[in-house]
């Protein structure tokens, strides 16, 4: 008949993973955390980016000498 007979607590551990699902997919905050946070991201590649450029020439200018 599909009637629930019986229903078991849920175990800590999906409790867990409930309360930090918002903080992974980054649904919180509202739209400026959001735009600070894709900010933040840009930055960290152009300083990634900017840094393995540097190695890479330094590498280069090395090789030559």
């Amino acid at each position: 008949s599909g009637e629930v007979l019986e229903a078991s607590a849920r175990p800590w551990y999906v409790t867990a993973l409930q309360l930090s699902e918002p903080l992974h997919f980054g649904d919180y905050g509202g739209l400026p955390l959001k735009v600070l946070w894709a900010l933040l991201d840009v930055l960290t590649i152009v300083v990634l980016g900017s840094g393995l450029y540097l190695w890479l020439k330094r590498g280069a200018t090395e090789a030559r000498t």
